[in-house]
């Protein structure tokens, strides 16, 4: 099957999911309630590819529906008292194997599912009569088997239970113990009544309580027992089911309850939810699904038995718990009363598990006991947010002239939800699947409403790319750029009167801190594309960012991780400040999470998740009409010269960094690492002559090899390489190759003639071929023609080079199209492919789920050598 269940704290179960039309009835079930979603496991048709942790929950639901079908189906209505043994799901937990949020397993836990299983399916067979299986063929009866009984006895306040022992008769019947020297003739029957007094033995040899019945003879009567003796037998059940004996005891202990602090959330009665409305919130001392009153708790407190009767329930007293609850409900009370208000911002910090909310006393990590519960509405409105497809979807805007797929009007819609409460958002999906008209199909939406201009802030290289997207899929939406390369006549003065003329005022990073009328204006969002660009929470443009104002913050970006956690945080720092808490404690709190054995970034995924929308181009559910994408690692020799200039680059660096220290190291080391790349490429790149020909580059080589074959079938490529100087030597190699002259983007081509290029290329006549540098030509491109991208040279970011690739992999592709990444075999090119490697997982572990990697310059100097030096065995091999 393929997907997964994660547990995520404080007891969710989430369904993630890689192939969502396998799974649509069970995702249903799971969306509706866990209970369901764990019913829904038993009806599973094939059991035999199950996922470790579908696997543990299917064998979960089924043991219960075990249970279920041997219990009478009366009385009616059916009440809820499937029996739950402590001591099965305790083995269980114990042969449990690594599984997404292992770590928050606990026995607890497991009884608050298997309590909402019983209740869901006791429910449906009352309300919907929904069938239980025939009782599948009973086990037949073990003779002679001994019998521990424990019963309530409710006429006896001092002693309420009784025990007694019993044996299965030779014909099955239950006997008491005294009548086992009756039936049994020891001169006859002395070796089978051994036998069955074997597990008796064991059990006296191990139990005080036992061998003191069987000295004082008691194990021949009824014994009434205290709370205190009981509590004693109760506790060493699994021991005697261990010596073989079986236990019969009341339900309520395999089900005990334990008391609770429940901290119940709702949206206020005074208006409209928002971001800057408080929720009502109060904080309750709980009993299973009942408010304990204060002389209840003061029975608890006060007790001096390990039993304690309450509610008609009887619970076991857990000294240690109960002094924590009780310095938590004090610290609490102290402020006064019981209700209190916090922002809706706090209240979604303590919903996804943070805890790290204003009100530090009702901080909920790592304490079992208490939970967080949000009402009906906001429940809803959680949900909305997780999940877009339950938002109503808004039609496409009549003065949108393009037709929508359906996941981009659920994006639009999500991105409406949001910013209307004035909570911000992360569109996240995948380079090519139309982020730019989501966001030009809610300001539509937004123009007729709103008084006031939203600002876009964006790369320069974006500006006319934007302005041809306006132009044509929303003529009537008013822009004005806030540039010099557009109107360099117009002064601060006149643009912040025209700019309330408008819909949109569109700036680029660069240029926020010139403008300084744009911090003083009410916008009504603030969209950032390429959000990447703000990563670095201390550099000059993601400060000038933050110190925006508007209603709501929306950011578009491919790669919300690049590298860091830090990355993220600042990001949410701008969409949702104070979500993730301040920088210093969000790196306390993932530096915790890092320490966990497992799955420890899911507790961050569960919160940032909502918030981010990310659909692939992969999904089929989400678009079913794009070609795959086939990646290739291309690996090339080196020949004489590249080397000897390697080897000689090693040498020398050596004998550097025995010189240097700190910030001087890492310059060095940064400007080393691009001379062996630059040998990689072609020795003419580093020498910085004019002999650019094939012989001296194994890439050259490589590159006639597939750009031939491309040629003959008369198909395009792009050509990516992050070096400016090497565009013109590629194309100039390549000229001669297909015989005709290619395109170049870099640095230094002019605004006005990107769009140009791409166009000329996009015929279906123009240039075979485009060579671009990774920086000018990564972003904000389409360029479907090719149908093949060679990455020359590698990135040290992995999202990029994808980002690169999805110049041609995207929306309007109608081939397969080949991706090619050269790499020098035994060289620093092989080596840190491996890293790369490992941060294509740290994007999808953490959204979905998050790592980090050493920066390379932090490497010691055995480690940094040994990554750099040549690799002679895989020279002239490549794998």
């Amino acid at each position: 099957m393929k997907f997964d269940l994660a547990l995520l704290p404080p007891h969710h179960l989430r369904l993630i999911t890689h192939d969502p039309t396998t799974t649509k009835a069970i995702s249903s079930a799971f969306e509706d309630s866990t209970a369901h979603g764990l019913y829904s496991l038993t009806n599973l048709p094939d059991t035999s590819q199950l996922t470790p942790s579908v696997k543990f929950w299917h064998e979960f639901a089924s043991s219960y529906l075990q249970m279920r079908k041997h219990l009478p189906q009366t009385p009616t209505p059916l009440k809820p008292d499937a029996t739950f043994s402590r001591e099965e799901h305790v083995s269980r937990l114990n042969n449990l194997e690594e599984l997404p949020g292992s770590e928050h397993y606990t026995i607890d836990l497991l009884y608050r599912f298997w309590k909402q299983l019983d209740r869901w399916v006791c429910d449906q067979i009352n309300q919907n009569g929904l069938k239980i299986d025939a009782p599948a063929q009973s086990q037949p009866f073990h003779p002679y088997r001994l019998h521990f009984h424990l019963n309530q006895n409710n006429d006896n306040y001092a002693r309420p239970f009784n025990m007694f022992v019993s044996y299965h008769d030779r014909a099955g019947e239950h006997r008491p113990f005294k009548d086992l020297y009756n039936e049994f003739d020891p001169r006859k029957e002395g070796e089978l009544l051994l036998k069955l007094l074997q597990p008796l033995n064991r059990v006296s040899e191990a139990s005080h309580l036992i061998a003191e019945l069987i000295e004082t003879e008691e194990i021949f009567k009824v014994s009434h027992w205290s709370c205190k003796t009981a509590y004693i037998f109760l506790r060493e059940v699994g021991l005697y089911q261990r010596c073989g004996i079986h236990v019969d005891i009341p339900k309520w202990w395999q089900q005990r309850l334990t008391p609770e602090v429940k901290i119940s959330l709702e949206q206020s009665k005074r208006g409209q939810l928002s971001a800057e409305s408080l929720l009502d919130f109060k904080v309750d001392l709980m009993l299973g699904d009942q408010s304990l009153t204060q002389a209840e708790w003061s029975a608890i407190l006060t007790s001096k038995e390990n039993l304690i009767k309450i509610q008609g329930q009887w619970i076991e007293i857990q000294r240690e718990q109960l002094m924590s609850i009780q310095a938590y409900w004090e610290k609490f009370n102290a402020k006064g009363n019981r209700n209190h208000n916090m922002t809706l911002l706090e209240g979604l910090k303590l919903l996804g598990g943070q805890g790290q909310t204003h009100f530090e006393d009702l901080d909920t990590t790592n304490k079992s006991w208490a939970y967080a519960e949000a009402g009906p509405e906001l429940k809803k409105l959680l949900r909305n947010i997780a999940k877009p497809e339950h938002i109503d979807t808004m039609a496409s805007p009549e003065a949108l002239n393009a037709t929508l797929r359906p996941y981009q009007r659920i994006g639009i819609s999500w991105l409406h939800y949001l910013t209307q409460l004035g909570l911000g958002a992360c569109l996240a999906d995948d380079m090519g699947l139309g982020k730019t008209i989501q966001i030009i199909g809610l300001l539509l939406h937004y123009k007729q409403s709103i008084d006031r201009p939203s600002l876009l802030v964006l790369p320069t290289s974006l500006l006319q790319n934007w302005q041809y997207e306006l132009d044509r899929f929303a003529p009537s939406l008013t822009y004005l750029f806030a540039h010099p390369s557009i109107d360099q006549t117009a002064s601060q003065k006149d643009l912040s009167i025209l700019a309330t003329q408008h819909d949109l005022v569109i700036t680029s990073y660069g240029m926020l801190s010139r403008y300084a009328w744009i911090n003083d204006m009410p916008w009504h969002l603030v969209i950032l594309d390429e959000a990447q660009a703000i990563k670095n929470p201390t550099a000059k443009q993601t400060v000038k960012v933050k110190q925006l104002n508007s209603k709501a913050n929306i950011i578009l970006t491919g790669t919300p991780i690049e590298n860091q956690l830090t990355d993220l945080w600042s990001l949410f720092d701008f969409i949702l400040p104070g979500l993730l808490g301040s920088a210093r404690k969000f790196k306390q709190w993932t530096k915790q999470l890092k320490n966990h054995t497992d799955n420890q970034y899911n507790p961050l995924k569960h919160l940032v998740q909502p918030y981010i929308l990310r659909r692939s181009k992969s999904d089929k559910a989400v678009i079913s009409d794009l070609p795959e994408k086939l990646d290739t690692k291309a690996y090339c020799n080196l020949n004489n010269e590249q080397i000897a200039l390697y080897s000689q680059t090693v040498e020398t660096l050596t004998q550097t960094l025995g010189r240097t220290k700190g910030m001087q190291r890492r310059g060095e080391i940064l400007g080393y690492i691009t001379r062996f790349k630059q040998i990689c490429n072609h020795p003419a790149l580093l020498l910085d002559d004019d002999g650019y020909s094939q012989d001296r580059s194994g890439k050259f080589e490589r590159l006639r090899m597939i750009c031939e074959t491309i040629n003959e079938k008369n198909e395009k490529v792009l050509i990516y390489t992050q070096y400016r100087t090497m565009t013109q030597p590629l194309h100039d190699y390549l000229t001669t190759i297909f015989g005709r002259e290619g395109l170049i983007l870099n640095g230094s081509t002019p605004a006005i003639e990107r769009q140009q290029r791409v166009n000329a290329f996009q015929q279906a006549d123009g240039p075979p071929f485009f060579v671009l540098s990774l920086k000018a030509g990564g972003i904000g491109l389409n360029l479907t023609a090719a149908s093949h991208v060679i990455h020359f040279d590698r990135w040290w970011n992995p999202a990029v080079e994808n980002q690169a690739t999805d110049r041609a992999f995207r929306i309007g592709q109608d081939k397969r199209v080949m991706v090619y990444k050269f790499i020098c075999s035994g060289t620093i090119e092989d080596k840190i492919d491996a890293l790369i490697e490992s941060k294509v997982a740290l994007s999808a572990q953490l959204l979905e789920e998050g790592n980090q990697q050493p920066l390379l310059t932090e490497l010691d100097d055995d480690a940094l050598i040994d990554l750099v030096t040549l690799d002679i065995s895989k020279i002239f091999h490549p794998s």
